[in-house]
């Protein structure tokens, strides 16, 4: 595993005789290693935490911020803290070693072992602080946030469901260590809505939240008068107030321009927003969709109905 030994895995003579050789170096109480450690950061850190797993003992596993990691979950880049699990039983007391009983069995990444996805999502929210949930997102999210991120690129790459993640939160109880914040995160969603589509579109609807506006509808299909399929958009504000999340450049969007002109013909607001401003001018993203929603409310009245659009999908 990423040339790295386990001292239990050596006899002494062969141990002795390698480091005697330069063909084996120590780098950890019981963990040896036959290659250098990898230069690049991401290669590094996986090598890191083989080694705090080995060190740790054989029934430790990745679990929290670096089991999320590993399941490359949105807001979790490497390098995170290395945080492991290891049973009941063990005595192992070291930092970032936590003693708990498995949910669900463990599964293996990249050659490593880690908590399974619904265990890590439950786990996720216990002892997560405040920070960047991207290297190139500089406004740092609330913990609750970085779960949400994770929860919805787990959703999204069907690696769970949200009944598999309520039935697991049913048998943990609320006990364990992040339990009450993954119930949170997923009441603040719509029962069976759509996951987010991109790292951009939750945290777009983060930062529209956070503005305090209404969550909308997700992945809604519109259609003209005459019942034609036109397009399916990111998010569904009030009645017409279109808000599409793009991580390309501004002038990217101008291959969209015939559909904008459609649903602008059928008297939608379209609002494109992309990754430059939602990480660098959140409140300029809040203030263009509050303006376009005032306009909506104030053509159509509070009460309106949505129009020309199908059930969601």
């Amino acid at each position: 595993m990423y040339g790295l030994v386990a001292a239990a895995d050596l006899s002494w003579d062969e141990r002795r005789r390698r480091l005697k050789d330069g063909s084996l170096r120590r780098v950890a109480h019981g963990v040896y290693a036959t290659t250098p450690r990898p230069a690049d950061r991401e290669a590094g850190w996986r090598w890191d935490l083989g080694v705090a797993m080995l060190a740790c003992g054989r029934d430790c596993v990745g679990a929290r911020s670096a089991a999320a990691a590993m399941w490359e979950l949105d807001g979790f880049e490497v390098p995170v803290p290395i945080e492991l699990n290891t049973p009941v039983s063990s005595r192992h007391r070291q930092g970032g070693v936590h003693r708990v009983a498995p949910l669900e069995p463990m599964a293996m990444l990249g050659g490593l072992d880690v908590t399974g996805i619904g265990q890590t999502l439950i786990e996720l929210g216990a002892g997560l602080t405040r920070r960047r949930a991207s290297v190139n997102d500089p406004i740092p999210v609330r913990p609750d946030e970085l779960v949400e991120l994770a929860v919805e690129s787990a959703l999204r790459r069907l690696l769970t469901t949200e009944e598999d993640l309520l039935e697991l939160l049913r048998r943990c109880g609320w006990y364990r260590g992040g339990a009450r914040m993954l119930e949170e995160v997923l009441e603040r969603r719509a029962f069976g809505a759509p996951a987010t589509e991109s790292y951009l579109e939750t945290r777009g609807l983060q930062v529209l939240r956070n503005g305090g506006l209404p969550p909308g509808r997700r992945q809604v299909a519109i259609h003209d008068d005459s019942g034609r399929y036109i397009k399916r958009v990111d998010l569904l504000l009030g009645t017409r107030v279109v808000v599409e999340f793009d991580g390309r450049a501004y002038h990217a969007f101008e291959q969209d321009h015939e559909i904008w002109s459609t649903l602008s013909g059928e008297d939608y607001l379209v609002i494109a927003v992309t990754y430059e401003q939602v990480s660098l001018r959140p409140d300029y993203v809040v203030r263009r969709v509050a303006a376009a929603l005032r306009h909506d409310v104030g053509a159509d009245g509070p009460g309106s109905e949505p129009r020309r659009q199908a059930p969601r999908q």
